[in-house]
């Protein structure tokens, strides 16, 4: 099926974080919103998950309260995707950690996602007040922020489970970790390239509407040509 090119009511809008000090609205084609999504549906069938499996989600800031008919959507959201969100800015306190632990372990989640210094917190309470959980997801995905080694084997061990990241943004998901601990670009979304400084050059593919052509996204990469494919199977940069 050929999408049209035209923008109508399904077009698909998203704002980037506004790093840079201006955040900008990005509108992606049918096509380009598919994409991504299909990735993302990959990266998590890696791990014998779905994004519809029980899932609790740590991120974002409090949003003011909109409308009956924008509570009505963000409900049926969460239910299709099966999710409990938890509001990143608010895990500061031992409360809020005790109150996260008493969810998960009713809720039984298959995995978790969220920012990743969210996540942390979470992680270093339990070791600190040496809680031993009783129940163990499949995965462990943190989000928005970089992890070091260090953090990254607090998490695995905490949580007992696999920890991997995606990259992406609202301009595209261009690449996510294979179980093996490589960061695979998805080449079906997307071209990456580096300046000779190692910042990044994105394009990303089926972008009508908004086209994203050679466009610096502020952030530093290191890309490698493998010459044998990765134990997952993909041979991809």
């Amino acid at each position: 099926k050929v999408w049209s090119v035209k923008q109508g009511w399904w077009k698909k809008s998203a704002n980037t974080s506004g790093s840079s000090g201006i955040s900008l609205k990005i509108i992606r084609s049918p096509r380009a919103f598919l994409n991504s999504q299909i990735s993302f549906y990959q990266f998590f069938t890696q791990f014998g998950i779905t994004r519809f499996d029980t899932n609790i989600y740590v991120g974002g800031a409090r949003k003011i309260e909109g409308s009956i008919l924008k509570k009505i959507a963000n409900w049926g959201f969460s239910k299709i995707t099966g999710m409990h969100k938890f509001v990143a800015t608010d895990m500061v306190g031992d409360i809020d950690f005790a109150n996260f632990i008493q969810v998960f372990e009713r809720l039984k989640p298959t995995y978790i996602q969220g920012f990743s210094s969210a996540l942390l917190r979470i992680a270093d309470y339990i070791e600190r007040e040496k809680i031993s959980l009783k129940w163990v997801p499949k995965l462990v995905h943190p989000s928005a922020e970089g992890l070091t080694a260090d953090q990254r084997e607090t998490l695995a061990r905490v949580f007992g489970c696999k920890v991997a990241m995606v990259y992406g943004s609202a301009e595209c998901h261009m690449a996510s970790e294979c179980p093996h601990g490589t960061m695979h670009v998805n080449m079906r979304n997307c071209d990456l390239k580096t300046k000779s400084d190692g910042s990044a050059i994105l394009t990303v593919f089926e972008s009508e509407f908004m086209p994203l052509v050679n466009y610096e996204m502020g952030d530093l990469l290191k890309l490698e040509d493998p010459s044998a494919p990765c134990k997952c199977g993909k041979h991809t940069t």
